[in-house]
């Protein structure tokens, strides 16, 4: 971390007020961009392997089939999903997508979806 707090969480865990916190940066590669942060779905799944449990999971991209579109711009990842189910943190926080509050999920089995626009003040509770 850095005089501001500011952590890079990419792939990387850190704890804080007895949390852990651990983090995914970028979304599914739908263009050739080598300034672009994205992966495919199968390299998604080799950087997620082994990924420690966290309590709070920070992404920009959510899990596949959680407030994400069928254009694959704006598709989830498979193996977040596949995370989020099998090593149940409580809270996700991702963007990226534009769910509306009559389609958004909030729930994702045990784990709280927490979808941030712009920005939000999220209280956690350990």
């Amino acid at each position: 971390m850095n005089e501001l707090a500011i952590a890079d969480m990419h792939l990387k865990t850190v704890a804080f007020k007895g949390m852990t916190f651990g983090g995914l940066q970028g979304c599914v590669r739908y263009k050739e961009n080598p300034d672009a942060i994205m992966s495919t779905q199968d390299e998604t799944w080799t950087m997620m392997s082994g990924f420690p449990t966290v309590n709070v999971f920070i992404t920009h991209c959510p899990p596949r089939g959680v407030n994400d579109e069928e254009e694959v711009a704006h598709q989830g990842f498979d193996a977040l999903r596949e995370y989020v189910l099998k090593m149940k943190p409580k809270y996700l926080l991702h963007g990226h997508t534009y769910p509306t509050e009559e389609t958004m999920i909030r729930k994702l089995a045990e784990t709280e979806i927490i979808y941030v626009h712009k920005y939000k003040i999220v209280d956690l509770e350990a």
